[in-house]
């Protein structure tokens, strides 16, 4: 169903209303697909630190909105753990792994292999998307190949709403605060109760407009 070729990394064909066909995302290519349980023998699924923030690592892809939602998620143990069947840190000798994600609100399972998009320089391989963890974390790669496959292919997943992505991930709803409505005052109240109740805190900016 998430075959590792083009046909996951884009519609290889898409009919136009003329009736003329043409590759939606051509520019996305992978030279390589490696199951991470070969090339990455030696890492784990949440690495030697458990996961944080810093396992979150953008690669060729314009999918910020959604590692936004899951570094924002990594920041209280144990909630990216949850989203995963899979037991304990080791990685899956079959290279199967299942993940829960929200539809509506409504759990499902999404089950990927470990086959991930690379590039090779040498004899060492390197993801082209979401990249490992400096401890050697696979769960971020794994989840966006999840990810993907929940939206069709990977360049469905270029640009998006974090909410969204966190709604999808944990499930939960939320409150988005514009800071042009609001004093710096509220705006940090709301901040300062959200952090100390561990709720998922996400920040964004309309382009290059920091105002």
């Amino acid at each position: 169903m998430f075959t590792p070729d083009d046909s996951s990394l884009y519609w290889t064909e898409v009919t136009h209303s003329d009736g003329s066909t043409a590759n939606e995302k051509a520019s996305l290519t992978a030279s390589h697909w490696q199951r991470a349980g070969d090339v990455f023998a030696d890492h784990s699924l949440y690495g030697t630190n458990g996961v944080t923030p810093e396992d979150v690592r953008q690669g060729a892809i314009g999918d910020c909105w959604f590692l936004s939602a899951l570094s924002a998620l990594s920041e209280v143990p144990g909630r990216i753990e949850r989203i995963f069947h899979n037991p304990g840190n080791e990685l899956s000798p079959n290279g199967i792994y299942a993940l829960k994600f929200y539809t509506l609100g409504v759990p499902h399972t999404v089950i990927v292999d470990d086959y991930l998009p690379m590039t090779k320089s040498g004899d060492d391989y390197r993801t082209i998307f979401s990249h490992m963890s400096i401890d050697s974390a696979v769960c971020a790669p794994i989840m966006e190949k999840a990810f993907a496959k929940y939206h069709g292919n990977y360049g469905h997943i270029e640009g998006g709403d974090s909410a969204t992505a966190a709604l999808t991930l944990s499930g939960a709803p939320h409150t988005a605060y514009k800071h042009s409505s609001l004093s710096e005052e509220e705006l940090w109240a709301h901040l300062h109760d959200a952090d100390g109740n561990n709720k998922i805190i996400q920040v964004g900016t309309n382009g290059n407009n920091n105002d």
